[in-house]
């Protein structure tokens, strides 16, 4: 049984955002990891490809932002791919989130150089 994104205390923008973006429900890893890492938990997951795991750890992110602060979350993986999934989630957010400013660096390179090679 998944559960609502409304289960996890998140910020009612947040929500929001999840709703507009068609993210009603959790998946399994993300009702087991969200409500650990809002807690400020350490959290390893494994799990099969498409179960949810990249937005087990953005969502939490996206809904403690302050957007007061100057740089408040620094998100490392290990490849190309996975850094541009990472990077095209946060934009989605990027119209309900005015304020949030991402930036993409693949290898060193920032996402306009690298665009233009």
């Amino acid at each position: 049984m998944t559960m609502k994104f409304e289960s996890f205390n998140l910020k009612k923008e947040t929500i929001k955002a999840l709703h507009s973006l068609g993210y009603e429900e959790a998946t399994k890893v993300q009702d087991i990891a969200i409500p650990k890492i809002l807690k400020g938990e350490n959290v390893i997951v494994k799990s099969e490809t498409g179960s949810g795991k990249t937005h087990a750890f953005l969502v939490p992110i996206i809904n403690n932002l302050k957007f007061d602060s100057g740089v408040e979350a620094l998100i490392i993986v290990p490849t190309n791919e996975l850094a541009l999934q990472t990077y095209d989630f946060f934009k989605e957010f990027k119209e309900y989130f005015p304020s949030l400013a991402i930036k993409l660096i693949i290898n060193g390179i920032g996402l306009k150089k690298a665009n233009n090679n």
